[in-house]
Order: structure tokens, then sequence, then C-alpha cells
């Protein structure tokens, strides 16, 4: 999953980072997606399936582009079984170091269901 998720994304960004930003790109321009795992669990207590949950955060220097985050959603939801997860997704501000440049960030949450026999 994490290749087939790196590849999508790298067809809309060129710099695609797992889990965090390296510390050696921190000072670097702040346009590039993160991909994570974030978290599993069982489906339902009954069941034996479990939920997975992939996040990809998009971080962008001033602003993100609207069509950005849709060619992601978009990128994420040609996985087959991957889809957005019912849940808001807020955007976050930061500061670039010691600059007056804002880092606008967001972070949107996918879930796919992973059969499992009993």
């Amino acid at each position: 999953m994490r290749n087939q998720i790196k590849e999508k994304l790298m067809q809309i960004d060129n710099k695609v980072y797992y889990g965090m930003l390296p510390p050696s790109k921190a000072e670097e321009d702040w346009n590039f997606l993160v991909m994570a795992q974030k978290s599993i669990r069982k489906k339902r207590p009954e069941s034996t399936d479990l939920q997975g949950y992939w996040s990809v955060a998009i971080f962008r220097e001033t602003f993100i582009p609207d069509e950005l985050v849709f060619d992601v959603i978009e990128a994420m939801e040609s996985i087959p079984g991957l889809r957005l997860a019912d849940s808001e997704c807020e955007y976050e501000y930061l500061q670039k170091g010691n600059t007056d440049i804002v880092i606008e960030a967001l972070e949107l949450r996918f879930t796919k269901t992973k059969k499992r026999d009993k």
C-alpha cells in the first residue's frame, strides 16, 4: 500500500515524504506532501475485518490551491478500496523558521478495509 500511495502522489508532487519531513530538508521550500499510516482498528466488535487509516498532509508556502486538494483526493481514491474518511480535515498555519513566510497545511485522512479470514 505504501508504494502504491507514493507512486500516485509522485504524479502530483515530486517531493513526497513518509511519516515526516526529514530534518535535512527543513530549510528548503515548504511545498511538499507527507504520507503516513495513521491507525488501524477492528471495523466492528464482532468482525475480524480491520479498518486502516492513512493520511496525506499537504504543505504549501502561503496557501494550498483547491485544485491540489482535489488532485490528492482523486489520486488516493484511484487506489482500489481507499476512500476519503468521513472525518473533518482542518487547515493549520505555521511559520517557516525565522521568516515571515506562512505555511498552510492540510491533513487528509483516507481509509481502507482489510478483510481477514476467521
